[in-house]
């Protein structure tokens, strides 16, 4: 949690200028959110070794009949559903604090935040699980990581990128966390150096994007295709909720299976 923190920090410092709403700083603060949902994100390959042992463990106490499969799981879950809020928390705290998010999206934002977050700790498990050494898990971990990230609407446009790839970003909860997380602190807000018509806007390249965080929005869908206000916040938090429960079923299943 603590490195959460102190790594959101750093990169709000980096992205300092993003306080400011406006036309300049509209892209950036994207990039910020996608930093916060990542630095989190990364952290979690730490926790595949701990994972791996903790099956063997698991398989040693189940041969002795001190464990049973579901009341394992379960617990498991239970436990790991309010330490992913927790972490999140810490995770959006300095970006509240340094850089601002619209206050009254504050618990969405929260639980689109936590959404990603908690699909990176299934991700962890499965991984620790299904693989022979952790070694692999956390090599196979990064490498699934560092693609959703490349396909999470911000690096490149996801309509530019082939069909051959592209379909992952449909099952990225990167991108669906991301934009939900984008659209709850945009819509809703006001983007200053735009004026009523564009009268105030800069010369070009200066960019000049709306007043409106929904028009700010809609233009950058130009440049990034996956954003826009016509996306349903709540929808892409279903959508990546389904892609949580299938990991995490996966991973149960996994489990049962090597036990």
């Amino acid at each position: 949690w603590i490195f959460c923190f102190l790594g959101n920090a750093l990169f709000c410092l980096v992205y300092l200028d993003a306080r400011e709403r406006n036309q300049d700083q509209a892209l950036p603060r994207i990039w910020l959110l996608s930093w916060d949902v990542g630095a989190v994100a990364f952290l979690s390959v730490v926790v595949i070794a701990v994972f791996h042992m903790e099956l063997h463990i698991f398989q040693k106490e189940r041969q002795n009949n001190m464990y049973r499969n579901l009341p394992y799981l379960a617990s498991k879950f239970i436990v790991t559903v309010p330490a992913v809020f927790m972490m999140s928390l810490f995770a959006l705290a300095p970006v509240v604090a340094i850089i601002g998010l619209r206050w009254e999206a504050l618990p969405w934002i929260w639980v689109s935040h936590a959404v990603s977050t908690l699909w990176s700790e299934c991700l962890a498990e499965l991984l620790a699980v299904c693989m022979p050494h952790y070694l692999l898990g956390m090599a196979a971990y990064i490498l699934i990581k560092f693609t959703a990230f490349l396909l999470g609407g911000v690096v490149v446009s996801t309509d530019s990128v082939t069909w051959a790839v592209r379909w992952l970003a449909y099952l990225n909860p990167w991108l669906y966390g991301l934009r939900s997380l984008t659209n709850f602190d945009f819509v809703g807000s006001t983007f200053e150096g735009f004026g009523e018509f564009g009268e105030l806007c800069r010369p070009p390249p200066s960019p000049c994007l709306g007043k409106d965080g929904s028009d700010v929005l809609d233009s950058l869908g130009v440049l990034r295709s996956s954003f826009g206000s016509e996306h349903d916040p709540w929808e892409d938090v279903m959508w990546a909720v389904l892609v949580v429960s299938v990991t995490k079923l996966m991973h149960c299943i996994a489990t049962i299976a090597k036990s």
